[in-house]
């Protein structure tokens, strides 16, 4: 697969010489890697041995970290005479390129974080649950449950605000070099504005063809994509001309509603997480034991939190991704391949085989692994002894009924 820039500035693409498959080139389900190999760049030669080549100049521009095995540039002029070089598809030059990317150091700790305010809240949404269903716990039993919880609140508070400086990273970099189209859907943001305002609330039509009601923070946008509160930020129907102009007709907007809320969940989930986060780290304070004797609206709210806090990191990951992956369309490397090109060959009895497979195989582990955290989350802390496994003097100690010695074990 190689791309050819035609006189127009279109891309067109060529098979590669050689190749009677359908050309599925760098095919994945990875959307990261497909954001970060486009942050990255390409470089890719084209080649048609059975034909003069006449779509001039032929040579793509070589990006960081990725070169072309050879190079052909006719004239116009020339391309009767002189037959297209067959070439090679882009080749990686530059490992270290890929990995130490902007959209990769900003998108690495982005994950990192929201995998860490997972955790931190599944910590402390047990801890909470437990502190709250028990009052008659033993005080060894309830320490420990309120260090789990300052624990994982913490840890959830810490990766949440991660989260946001890494992201806001992100924005800026997809806002004005790699993925514009992305940002404006994400906002709903139909025209170019100088400055922009960011969008708490919009309500458009079906199709995310235009707004119906909107309500706004005015020039908020323009700091979050530039940097800067007078900054400019593209909008959806400039892009769209913008786009047509330079790959050919067809629609490059993504489905607006789909990403204008899961951008919306995402956020919102993790901002309700460290909520939670913070108000059970304040019911615990000094020793504290959450609601401890008192009912009614108080403890159900605390109750209802306690539960929803594991749960809520997980939407505003999943969302998170529905957002990336469904803003970035119709592309599947950005503005190098679409995916409509990126389609494998396989066939349908293929396709729903293996969806069949993944699917029973995942869900089987799911409901293990969900009854095993159910079934030790109920049981709570153990009350049995520490085993000694095999320190001097243990078992006579156990026999006597007397505290055997401190012993270091490995």
């Amino acid at each position: 697969m190689a791309l050819v820039r035609t006189p127009s500035g279109h891309r067109n693409r060529t098979p590669c010489p050689g190749s009677n498959r359908p050309q599925t080139a760098l095919s994945t389900n990875s959307g990261r890697l497909m954001d970060l190999w486009a942050a990255v760049g390409s470089a890719v030669t084209i080649a048609n041995p059975g034909k003069h080549a006449s779509q001039s100049p032929v040579v793509a521009p070589a990006g960081r970290g990725m070169a072309a095995t050879s190079r052909t540039a006719l004239t116009p002029d020339a391309s009767a005479s002189i037959p297209a070089v067959p070439t090679r598809p882009a080749m990686l030059t530059s490992f270290a390129a890929v990995l130490f990317n902007p959209a990769q150091l900003a998108g690495f700790p982005h994950v990192i974080a929201g995998a860490f305010l997972t955790a931190g809240s599944l910590v402390a949404g047990i801890a909470l649950w437990q502190l709250l269903r028990k009052p008659s716990l033993s005080a060894e039993h309830a320490a420990a449950f309120r260090h789990a919880l300052k624990a994982g609140a913490i840890t959830a508070i810490v990766a949440f605000a991660g989260t946001l400086i890494s992201g806001d990273t992100q924005g800026k970099l997809f806002t004005q070099h790699y993925q514009p189209m992305k940002m404006a859907a994400a906002e709903a943001l139909y025209h170019t504005s100088t400055p922009a305002p960011f969008s708490l609330l919009t309500i458009g039509s079906l199709n995310g063809s235009h707004p119906i009601f909107t309500l706004e923070l005015p020039r908020l946008l323009s700091f979050l994509g530039t940097g800067n509160w007078s900054g400019t930020v593209q909008g959806i129907d400039n892009l769209q001309s913008q786009y047509v102009a330079e790959y050919g007709p067809g629609s490059y907007i993504p489905v607006i509603p789909v990403t204008y809320w899961s951008f919306r969940a995402m956020i919102g989930a993790g901002m309700l997480a460290v909520l939670i986060a913070i108000v059970s780290l304040w019911v615990t304070r000094r020793g504290g034991t959450p609601a401890f004797g008192k009912r009614g609206l108080w403890r159900t709210t605390l109750y209802l939190g306690a539960i929803l806090l594991p749960f809520l990191p997980l939407l505003g990951n999943s969302t998170g991704w529905i957002m990336t992956e469904m803003g970035r369309q119709p592309w599947l490397v950005y503005g190098q391949m679409k995916t409509a090109d990126g389609v494998s060959a396989n066939s349908a009895g293929e396709v729903l085989t293996s969806l069949i497979v993944f699917t029973v195989l995942y869900g089987a582990l799911a409901v293990i692994e969900v009854g095993l955290m159910l079934k030790y989350i109920r049981g709570g802390l153990t009350s049995e002894p520490l085993p000694t496994y095999g320190a001097p003097g243990a078992a006579d100690a156990d026999e006597a009924g007397e505290e055997a010695p401190a012993t270091l074990v490995y």
